[in-house]
């Protein structure tokens, strides 16, 4: 039977002065309850005797000499003892006092409890105001659209869950956008998040929160982890756009408003069908080594996609598409020729560029298929020799 052992995880870069009482509060808090506790500070680099005053206040300090909070409180969380954990800030914005009642509700649900400021008080100063009105929101409407979470506060630092939970929800980024990426990975693998209303002081000391840089890293989660708007979409529209402009214009000349469009059209019309369709094979493989690298994640539309591949196929499709491309464009060439190399026609010009397009479609077919196989290919022997280790592993407990 596990024991009953609830552990308080606080990030600390330069705290002093506010660390000991937050250590001192959540220690109170587990005591006047009646609940075992113990509070781990994970010191990311203080240089103000941060880890000393902790240490006198009843915590055990580690020392995480890796910069970002999810770097601090992932090695905090590895260095706990107890069956649930709860993580909060080392400047005194969140409530310890409520502490213990957040971890007696992990204990009862296997969720992700999340301390919610924004169905709770948020305190005035607390929050600067475009964060409360402008980024908060817009992250919610993100994380809605893109990965289908529903929380109210994702940017919280306050949340509970027992470590079976934890290890099912392990983020693996080491900077702000911890916080986030565990709510995504708590809807692929569907973790409930159960949100308790918290109040929200204002911070002690200086933030360590850096707008952009922190930003930026928030988007760039989002992005990297979003193949399908990052890569397909966008490749979808512009390859829709460029096969319209080729089969428009391959023809004839067109007017368009006041505009004639022509050859140099048309040539857009060429660009925009092989970059639309390298973005979208691109998505295929990014959304192949999202699902492979995020347990929970079944891969969505592009599942069907990569049970179905097989290299060969791949590989006939881009022979038939070059060989296409090729003949069409030879066999303008040949009439070139028997024509004495006289000036081709517009319609042969059309047709050489349309010809030039399915040639490269073909190319780009034939080593994407060898790409994905490739990363194909490395999931499986992934999952094989995963398999096997935990094999062993049950073999060696018995």
């Amino acid at each position: 039977m596990e024991r009953e052992l609830a552990s308080v995880v606080l990030p600390c870069l330069n705290e002093s002065g506010i660390i000991g009482p937050c250590v001192t509060e959540a220690l109170g808090a587990f005591a006047r309850a009646g609940m075992d506790c113990e509070v781990i500070v994970a010191d990311n680099g203080s240089t103000d005797g941060s880890g000393e005053e902790a240490e006198r206040a009843g915590a055990r300090v580690i020392a995480v000499p890796r910069r970002g909070y999810g770097s601090a409180v992932t090695a905090a969380i590895d260095a706990a003892q107890g069956d649930v954990l709860l993580t909060s800030d080392a400047d005194g914005t969140y409530p310890l006092k409520d502490a213990p009642e957040l971890v007696r509700l992990a204990r009862q649900t296997d969720a992700v409890v999340l301390g919610s400021r924004f169905t709770g008080k948020i305190a005035k100063g607390a929050m600067p105001f475009l964060h409360r009105v402008v980024g908060s929101p817009a992250t919610r409407w993100l994380l809605r659209l893109l990965f289908g979470v529903k929380c109210s506060d994702p940017h919280s630092g306050m949340r509970a869950m027992k470590r079976s939970v934890f290890e099912r929800v392990r983020p693996q980024s080491i900077g702000w956008e911890f916080t986030v990426e565990m709510l995504v990975n708590a809807t692929r693998q569907h973790v409930p998040v159960v949100e308790v209303p918290i109040d929200f002081a204002e911070r002690t000391g200086e933030s360590k929160l850096r707008a952009l840089p922190e930003g930026w890293a928030f988007f760039r989660f989002l992005i990297l982890n979003s193949p399908t708007y990052l890569f397909v979409l966008p490749g979808f529209v512009a390859m829709a756009l460029g096969v319209a402009l080729l089969v428009w214009l391959a023809p004839a000349d067109r007017g368009f408003g006041p505009a004639m469009l022509g050859i140099n059209t048309l040539v857009v019309g060429v660009l925009l069908a092989t970059a639309g369709y390298q973005l979208v094979v691109l998505g295929v493989c990014a959304r192949a080594y999202v699902s492979d690298t995020h347990p929970g994640d079944d891969g969505g539309w592009a599942a069907p996609i990569l049970r179905r591949f097989r290299l060969e196929r791949g590989l006939l499709a881009g022979l038939i598409s070059l060989i296409a491309g090729v003949a069409l464009v030879a066999s303008i060439g040949a009439r070139w020729i028997a024509a004495h190399y006289e000036v081709l026609s517009r319609a042969d010009h059309g047709l050489a560029l349309v010809g030039l397009t399915v040639a490269i479609l073909g190319l780009q077919t034939i080593f994407a298929s060898f790409f994905l196989t490739l990363l194909v290919s490395s999931m499986v022997q992934r999952d094989v020799h995963g398999s096997a280790n935990a094999g062993r592993r049950e073999v060696t407990r018995k």
